[in-house]
């Protein structure tokens, strides 16, 4: 007995200090190495520089399209950034490209001069007055500014990609910025292409690719005016509009040298371009749809309040049992601050034994300004039989589900939440939610590759007024899942998307519901412009227990098993190179 005693206390004493070590060596790689944007590079691009597997690989490809690179060269440019820019598109590992360059007439022959002659016959130089739209050769169009530059494999990964997706008519890629000779920083890892997320921002822009039948047929539209003056923006909305084949590749293509952070890592305050707006304008306009354009808080983005359409009833639907003075916080917070005028309050009580509760019911019934009624639901607690019930005794047109721990902060936060849940192809809308101290609850919500065992949070708990990655927590954002501690959505598509499956009591009825109108093609949004405070889980408690974590993995496991098909595979409305954490990032890499 005294022997194995004594070698525990040697190997505790062996082993402490080894596992001390292993856990500060961990820390210190996860913070210095891991997190970096240069280890990221080591690890995802390492197979991109091998050459001549890379050509290889490329020739086996059943589709070789020439691609046509189109660059503005602006008056006065300087010609130095133009060899950067030419030695990358000549170090390209797929050889069928030609390269139109356009320029003032008095620089061509400066320009001239910049190109090697090995490469004269592949680059041409057009004047600004001519358009050579009907002379491209190449199958696909893609936009490259002058000084910028492309990855060695940036077309061979376009091609790769149109052969995966023949019907593909645009094609865009992750980027980053680049400073010096070769100093890479400040990555953009994006999700796939959604419309919502496009106008409160260009983020198509590097690289773009497009197929030269489409952009003809903009180019006619527009009364034949030279490709190289439409402003791309405007471009790509156009495009749009008249295709859903778009496809994201997720690799960095692209190296812009348009500084977006200054020396401390906080963005560039600029306005966003009047020509970003106009054509965001235009798009609106031949849309049909009704919205102001404002200015937005982050540099480069816009902001659009889309109108809400007449005056629809919205139906506030809050389960409720006892938590008086919580409810009562919600409901006085709602009667005080809420500009919206045409809205009822349905309170579904659940249960409730304090008589405190009941006094209040009797109170709120009296009170002339009370624009609702209570509900009694006399059964075992089921969140999404509860919201089912109410929702089929509702009069309202939109149903706005409300947990009781919820303080309204946003007067308007009804009409941002209504003008988006109007639109025809919106499912769900989110608002943005903070705990009582400021820091981040709710901005949005889907499922991390990284961690495939439950639903997350954007950057819960990080300061709630922090932009995120590339201003995330700032624009409307399309995403997988908004949380029903506050959720809008048309009553009519609610009830087609099947309600609240019951078999999730408790957690993931959200999830689920988001889900079921996703899969009927109606897009989740997050809008952080109706900003609400949770006071969360003062109803019902936290999940701390071993029954309560067994009962969420075992929620989840039905989630799974329901949803294989689209909690399995990567989220799409998620970069896969990002875990939920760092998206409170202000730039990848840095807090």
């Amino acid at each position: 007995m005294k022997s194995s005693v004594i070698q525990s206390i040697k190997q505790w004493r062996i082993l402490l200090p080894l596992k001390t070590i292993k856990r500060i060596l961990h820390a210190w790689l996860l913070e210095h190495v891991l997190k970096t944007y240069w280890y990221w590079i080591l690890r995802h691009e390492w197979q991109f520089f091998r050459k001549w597997t890379f050509q290889k690989a490329t020739a086996s490809l059943q589709q070789h399209p020439i691609i046509t690179l189109i660059t503005n060269i602006e008056k006065g440019a300087a010609t130095d950034s133009l060899f950067r820019t030419i030695r990358s598109v000549s170090r390209q590992y797929y050889p069928d490209w030609e390269w139109y360059l356009f320029a003032d007439s008095e620089e061509l022959q400066q320009l001239a001069g910049c190109i090697p002659a090995q490469l004269r016959h592949k680059i041409h130089l057009i004047d600004h007055s001519n358009d050579n739209a009907e002379a491209w050769g190449g199958e696909f169009s893609a936009f490259l500014s002058n000084g910028d530059e492309l990855a060695p494999f940036a077309l061979a990964e376009v091609v790769k990609a149109i052969n995966e997706n023949p019907q593909a008519d645009i094609l865009f890629s992750d980027e980053d910025h680049i400073r010096g000779k070769r100093t890479r920083y400040d990555p953009w890892f994006k999700p796939q292409c959604n419309i919502y997320n496009l106008r409160s921002g260009n983020y198509l822009a590097h690289f773009l690719v497009i197929r030269t039948n489409l952009l003809k047929k903009i180019v006619a539209q527009e009364g034949k005016r030279p490709i190289h003056r439409i402003h791309l923006y405007d471009l790509i909305l156009r495009c749009v509009e008249q295709t859903s084949e778009v496809i994201h590749i997720p690799a960095v293509l692209y190296h812009s040298r348009k500084a977006r952070l200054d020396s401390e890592g906080h963005p560039i305050a600029r306005a966003a371009d009047p020509l970003d707006e106009l054509a965001l304008q235009n798009h609106l306009q031949r849309m049909h749809i009704l919205a102001d354009i404002l200015p937005n808080d982050y540099p480069d983005t816009l902001r659009i309040r889309y109108t809400v359409q007449g005056s629809p009833l919205v139906s506030i639907i809050i389960p409720n049992k006892d938590q008086q003075p919580i409810l009562q916080r919600c409901i006085d917070s709602i009667l005080e601050k809420t500009t919206y005028p045409n809205y009822e309050i349905l309170i579904a009580e659940n249960n409730s034994r304090t008589p405190e509760i009941f006094s209040y019911y009797e109170q709120l019934e009296k009170r002339l300004d009370f624009p609702g009624r209570i509900l009694y639901w006399d059964s075992p607690f089921n969140y999404s039989a509860i919201n089912n019930w109410a929702a089929e005794q509702a009069s309202g047109e939109y149903l706005l589900f409300l947990n009781n721990d919820i303080e309204i902060i946003t007067p308007q936060w009804i009409e941002e939440m209504l003008g988006l849940a109007q639109q025809p192809d919106v499912g769900a809308v989110g608002v943005k939610l903070c705990f009582p101290d400021g820091r981040l609850q709710h901005a949005g919500a889907g499922f991390d590759r990284y961690i495939p065992d439950s639903v997350y949070h954007f950057a819960q708990g990080v300061d709630g007024k922090k932009n995120g990655y590339y201003g995330i927590f700032t624009k409307v954002n399309t995403y997988s899942c908004v949380t029903a501690a506050c959720l809008m959505v048309n009553k009519q598509k609610f009830f087609q998307a099947g309600k609240f499956d019951e078999i999730f009591s408790i957690d993931l009825n959200d999830v689920d519901l988001c889900l079921q109108l996703l899969q009927k093609k109606w897009f989740n949004l997050f809008t952080p412009y109706a900003e609400l405070v949770h006071h969360e889980s003062l109803s019902r408690g936290y999940d701390t227990n071993s029954i309560q974590i067994q009962r969420a993995k075992q929620d989840f496991s039905k989630l799974k098993i329901k949803w294989k098909d689209f909690v399995v595979p990567a989220d799409p409305f998620l970069s896969p190179y990002l875990r939920f954490e760092q998206y409170s990032l202000d730039f990848f890499g840095q807090k």
